[in-house]
């Protein structure tokens, strides 16, 4: 009798160290640290930093097993090391002069992604440079002076449209692209991209609030803003991010599609594809003030006006998480795990950067979330992200 209880005992805990074990190596297998690719990027364990992993193996066994997620990356940095990445199959998209298409496709770390978008923050980026250079020395300049060219499409309330304006997205300048879908020739973007002279077509736009009184989202004055890089530095924006900001953070592999009419005009509202590590770059650069691998690449005071709030905002997106401002071409909110405010950019189909400087955390998601909401990527963030870092919120 006694023999067989201790055999009994003796399979409890054979069959219980089997159960541990698996568990463990299930842990081990979904988790592993990023490798490293002499990219830029140091990679560290979530141990090394401080994480509690049990919430990061959570988020990534719901991903496994949940389908039609949408996510198509997730990378994660805390204290300027990268500690997390990982990529599912998702949705290319690709933009034609006849169609905007999706393609299937497994993405990884060497894969270009849409930014949508978020692609407007890089162009921040970019002016910001542009004003460090002295290219730009005044965000009250009127909008027009850099348009002598189309002067006759101004009046006197649009001629009072500025630089600042433009940046702010107050410019009260119409742009409807909620009215029909981007693949309806109707919708303003689109007309933008396939007219003939995309500027004439955004210039000659009607009004529908006055200059610097609303906050109206518009794509059509970023691309304006883009034009005028390129016409206060003289050198194609393209080869003017190449040269200014892609090469010194170590950007070797970028696209930024062009107007087919006007090709000397990048569409610097959208069209921009980064590889997620590159995305997780900028985001790093800002919350490091401007700064990389010891290099000021664009000034701690562009870096501070460009993210403060410019514009109030009160827009609650899902329990998790609230917007609530906008600077110069960045977005401000707030997740409600510990209250903690980000600085992010964002685009349609789930593109964020998520910049969080009191924890010194960047996130990273790419996705291809056409038609629903980002609810799951908030969660994501509020729940496991800093829920790795401050304990899972409160229900």
């Amino acid at each position: 009798m006694r023999r067989r209880i201790l055999l009994s005992l003796a399979v409890v805990a054979v069959l219980t160290i089997i159960i541990l074990f698996g568990a463990w190596l299930q842990s081990e297998l979904l988790y592993q640290v990023p490798p490293d690719t002499s990219d830029g990027w140091v990679t560290a364990s979530l141990s090394d930093v401080g994480m509690d992993k049990v919430p990061i193996v959570e988020l990534l066994r719901l991903l496994d097993q949940q389908e039609g997620h949408n996510i198509d990356g997730l990378l994660v940095v805390k204290n300027g090391k990268l500690i997390l990445e990982t990529y599912y199959p998702g949705e290319e998209v690709t933009v034609t002069t006849n169609e905007l298409s999706y393609t299937r496709k497994d993405f990884d770390r060497n894969t270009l992604h849409y930014m949508a978008s978020a692609s407007k923050s890089v162009t921040s980026v970019l002016f910001g440079i542009a004003v460090d250079q002295g290219y730009i020395t005044d965000l009250d300049e009127k909008m027009f002076a850099s348009f002598p060219d189309y002067d006759k499409l101004s009046d006197a309330v649009k001629g009072e449209i500025t630089l600042r304006q433009m940046l702010n997205m107050t410019t009260g300048l119409s742009f409807d692209v909620s009215s029909y879908p981007f693949s309806d020739k109707r919708n303003d973007m689109t007309q933008m991209f396939l007219n003939p002279d995309p500027i004439r077509f955004m210039l000659g736009k009607g009004m529908v609030a006055m200059p610097g009184k609303e906050f109206n989202y518009n794509s059509g004055v970023t691309n304006l803003l883009g034009e005028i890089l390129n016409r206060k530095t003289g050198i194609p924006l393209v080869q003017y991010a190449a040269g200014n900001l892609f090469d010194p953070l170590g950007i070797t592999s970028f696209e930024w599609v062009t107007f087919p009419n006007a090709p000397q005009m990048a569409v610097t509202s959208s069209l921009l594809y980064l590889r997620p590590r590159d995305m997780a770059k900028i985001g790093q650069l800002y919350l490091q003030q401007g700064v990389w691998k010891g290099k000021q690449i664009v000034s701690a005071q562009w870096v501070q006006e460009s993210t403060a709030k410019s514009v109030e905002l009160s827009t609650e997106y899902s329990p998790a998480f609230q917007a609530t401002g906008y600077g110069y071409l960045w977005w401000r909110g707030r997740f409600t795990n510990a209250d903690t405010e980000t600085i992010y950019a964002a685009g349609m189909g789930g593109q964020y950067i998520f910049i969080m400087p009191k924890i010194e955390t960047v996130v990273v998601l790419t996705g291809s979330n056409y038609s629903k909401d980002d609810t799951l990527v908030f969660d994501i963030v509020n729940r496991f992200i800093l829920g790795s870092i401050y304990g899972y919120p409160a229900d």
